[in-house]
């Protein structure tokens, strides 16, 4: 029989919606063989690097069902996501214009804008960026990061002309090659 290490200091949490259990922690037995070979090692004195947070993403799907909730069903969403009870998300990603969790395609700038001169939110405006304020505000004093990146150029900055589907995006002619996407 192979022998078998005790860990200490282990423990598990667990959100599960459906059970309604919500940062659950526990403290399971749990013991290791000494030649597994998928073993995960902890060595809380190297800190080479800083976990910033956890956080998830906003997107136009999202920021629609939550405008449909009731303000009961609102406040148990924040306080789950962002709140001191909750998870305690503190950072999140918004898509600048659409991706694939949108209502449909849409820029921030008009077709073949290059200087951007007709770039306007105002589509996220109406409930992408006011969910991201809430949840900013519920995540309170401990702050909150925001990544903003692109799903797709727009369409007329891709050579098929869609801002679904991946190919390659034009260059200015000092440039050498496509951007594949």
């Amino acid at each position: 029989m192979r022998e078998r290490t005790e860990m200490k200091n282990v423990s598990t949490v667990t959100t599960d919606w459906k059970r309604k259990k919500y940062w659950e922690e526990q403290t399971p037995e749990v013991t290791c063989q000494p030649d597994v070979t998928h073993m995960l090692q902890v060595y809380p004195e190297l800190t080479q690097q800083r976990v910033e947070g956890f956080g998830g993403a906003f997107t136009e799907a999202a920021a629609v069902s939550f405008s449909t909730l009731t303000e009961a069903a609102r406040e148990a969403f924040l306080e789950g996501y962002f709140g001191e009870k909750g998870l305690g998300y503190v950072l999140g990603r918004m898509h600048m214009n659409s991706c694939d969790f949108a209502l449909g395609n849409y820029t921030y700038v008009e077709e073949g804008d290059e200087d951007l001169h007709t770039f306007d939110i105002s589509h996220d405006r109406e409930r992408v960026i006011p969910l991201v304020k809430t949840a900013v505000e519920r995540a309170g004093a401990s702050g909150f990061g925001l990544l903003v990146s692109h799903w797709s150029p727009p369409a007329y900055m891709k050579s098929n002309g869609e801002m679904n589907h991946g190919v390659s995006c034009w260059r200015d002619a000092e440039s050498s090659g496509p951007i594949t996407v």
